[in-house]
């Protein structure tokens, strides 16, 4: 870099954007990779840990050194599938990068006051499975601790010498609302698929609920599905008759995936869900959001450093490069 000193301000800002827009990009690339690679039984090829706190520092830095300058909107979707990356793949162990417990559960806390707040708003309309006389046993200690080794078995992630934590450290139903404010705010041609998949989130949502956090209530399963529909942007607003439609549609498919998780009085509920499971695989659902992730990730525009690193920008000559690195203080590399 050229000295700090011959930097104007403005020049400084959009440089440090394109430093925080690299490491982004680098962070989400290396979590979707490693989890990819768990799930193949074979060792990641980034150093996760490294790239996170490379960007998780750079981060800090850019908002104390822009207090006044918020995420540009251009960033704030890659932010949040960062944010959804970084909690869906890396739940499963402490980390210095995943939210604290008390964070946790503060967020949880007040998802579920949010959750039930809509099923008062929405209770002549949603079918609410509490209110079922069904009743459980809490599953035993030893039960929850066999369902999460299967699972993570199951899943492909890592266990040093066998021991691992009696519960992911961050839960699906936490990672819900961050999957949810994605699905709202994307706008990309893979956006039907992330609604599509958030009806699936909430599925299987419910059912880690029970069977790992032993929340054997049907209220946690309402809750779950306590979501309003999610629209795509491309709908104008006045187009009632299509909004009606994609809302129809989204209770109609909320509904029908909840009723799967409905007590049958016949078998034990924990053997229900476990067929509810067979029925929709954690791992398919997992690898389709992965994939999704992955290609809105690869699909959007490349930051300008990774650009550079290939020798060129999009749309200029490698001299319009140099002239534009020599303007902003990169020495180039070619």
């Amino acid at each position: 870099m050229a000295d700090d000193q011959s930097i104007s301000p403005e020049i400084r800002h959009d440089v440090d954007l394109m430093v925080l827009d690299y490491l982004m990009h680098r962070a989400i690339k290396g979590i979707l990779s490693e989890r990819i690679a768990q799930r193949n039984d074979e060792p990641s090829p980034y150093d996760v840990e490294s790239l996170l706190g490379l960007f998780i520092t750079y981060f800090e830095n850019f908002m104390a050194n822009h207090p006044n300058e918020p995420v540009p909107s251009s960033l704030e979707v890659k932010l949040q599938i960062f944010n959804v990356a970084n909690l869906l793949c890396r739940r499963y162990k402490p980390s210095p990068y995943l939210p604290s417990p008390e964070t946790v559960q503060a967020e949880q806390e007040q998802n579920t006051q949010r959750a039930r707040k809509w099923l008062q708003e929405h209770s002549n309309s949603a079918t609410l499975l509490s209110e079922c006389a069904a009743s459980f046993e809490p599953i035993t200690k030893s039960v929850l601790t066999k369902n999460y080794h299967d699972f993570l078995v199951y899943a492909g992630v890592p266990r040093d010498n066998e021991t691992f934590e009696p519960m992911p450290v961050v839960s699906l139903q936490h990672v819900l609302p961050e999957y949810i404010n994605l699905c709202n705010i994307i706008d990309s041609d893979f956006k039907e698929q992330f609604i599509k998949e958030a009806i699936a989130f909430m599925l299987q949502s419910a059912i880690e609920q029970i069977l790992v956090y032993n929340r054997t209530s049907l209220n946690v399963v309402d809750e779950a599905f306590a979501w309003d529909p999610i629209t795509t942007m491309r709908e104008e607003a006045n187009d009632t008759h299509m909004h009606k439609t994609k809302f129809d549609n989204w209770n109609a498919s909320t509904e029908a995936l909840k009723e799967n998780l409905r007590p049958n009085p016949i078998i034990e509920w924990a053997v229900q869900l476990q067929q509810v499971l067979t029925r929709f695989p954690f791992l398919e659902f997992e690898g389709r959001v992965l994939s999704l992730l992955s290609n809105t990730l690869q699909s959007g525009k490349q930051p300008i450093l990774t650009q550079l690193e290939s020798g060129s920008l999009c749309g200029l000559t490698v001299a319009q490069t140099r002239e534009f690195m020599d303007r902003v203080g990169i020495r180039p590399r070619f």
